[in-house]
């Protein structure tokens, strides 16, 4: 299970960066889109009991946008009905994990799905890790919100 991926996948926003070589000796903690998220603990509690039958994004506190990325979430949940809960974390607390972004967006399967540092991309990227709009879609956001008249 550890190091499985699957970034073409048509609910992951890839963000470009190198996939993650297999090896079944050397497991890399990243949350690269596609991969599963890595493990660790809050506390006694392990990351994965803090997930559920919903989207979990999960925003590093001492980002400076992490107010942004909680209104983002509540924002893409209210307008679309799909459910999204925001778990703020010290990812510097956390040094197993390579994070890599400010913001990483989880699938209720435990896959990543998007991380990156703009709030607004947020509900385009939850639209997509739910199946209901095109990657090509969520890599612009306001293109498309535009191009539709809603702006």
């Amino acid at each position: 299970m550890l190091g499985y991926q699957y970034p073409d996948s048509p609910i992951v926003i890839d963000d470009g960066s190198p996939a993650q070589p297999e090896d079944p000796i050397r497991y890399l903690a990243a949350t690269r889109p596609g991969s599963l998220l890595p493990h660790t603990w809050l506390g006694a509690d392990s990351l994965y009991d803090a997930l559920g039958p919903w989207f979990t994004l999960l925003v590093d506190a001492a980002a400076r946008a992490a107010d942004a990325f909680a209104r983002a979430a509540a924002a893409a949940e209210a307008g679309s009905g799909i459910p999204v809960r925001v778990l703020t974390l010290d990812f510097a607390a956390h040094p197993e994990v390579a994070w890599q972004a400010s913001a990483v967006l989880v699938r209720p399967d435990q896959h990543v799905a998007w991380r990156g540092e703009d709030p607004a991309v947020v509900a385009g990227a939850i639209a997509v890790a739910a199946g209901h709009r095109p990657v090509a879609a969520a890599a612009h956001p306001r293109e498309e919100v535009t191009a539709h008249g809603r702006d």
